[in-house]
């Protein structure tokens, strides 16, 4: 491979530094052995755990293993067991909160291992959105809608009535229904 020169810039500083193609692929080669050394390590600390799991079933006597593979059998099961009721209180969760109207995104808030309780926290949810909903209402209704200005007089031309809004020529046939009669013609 030539001596290339490689122009690298880092975000962070704007900097500009060159490398040759040759400290480049020592970079490469460095964090690649970084990863392997990772993945070896871990592959490791799971090969000497199921070691000693072996070692530990060897030194035990046939009543000791029956056990052991009993409270490992209990145990998976107890695992299954919670994953399932997860995802049954999931879905019935995801069924209460599209019937009280709130978004399914909520699930991974209110979602929880007893029915109970995550029936209370959905309820306690609806009640917040729903009070924060109504002062929202509230606020927005509190202010007052403008007005809209219809001219009271005969100065109304009949270019300014054909610019009128249907609203505001409503409010002038309320008004004036003489005028209006007069500039709808």
């Amino acid at each position: 491979m030539e001596n290339e020169n490689i122009e690298v810039t880092e975000n962070t500083e704007e900097k500009k530094e060159t490398y040759s193609a040759e400290e480049v692929e020592q970079m490469l080669q460095r964090e690649a052995d970084k990863r392997v050394t990772q993945a070896l390590q871990k592959r490791e600390k799971e090969f000497s755990k199921k070691l000693r799991e072996s070692e530990k079933l060897a030194k035990m006597s046939e009543s000791e293993k029956a056990e052991h593979e009993r409270q490992n059998f209990l145990k998976q099961l107890e695992e299954k067991e919670s994953e399932l009721n997860r995802r049954e209180n999931k879905i019935e969760g995801l069924k209460i909160l599209s019937e009280k109207g709130l978004p399914s995104t909520l699930i991974d808030f209110v979602i929880d291992e007893d029915a109970d309780a995550m029936f209370t926290k959905i309820q306690s949810v609806d009640k917040i959105i729903k009070a924060a909903v109504a002062e929202q209402v509230k606020s927005k209704l509190a202010t007052p809608s403008p007005k809209m200005a219809v001219k009271q007089s005969d100065e109304i031309s009949k270019e300014q009535f054909m610019k009128m809004t249907v609203a505001q020529r409503a409010e002038l046939y309320k008004s004036n229904p003489e005028l209006y009669k007069e500039l709808s013609r």
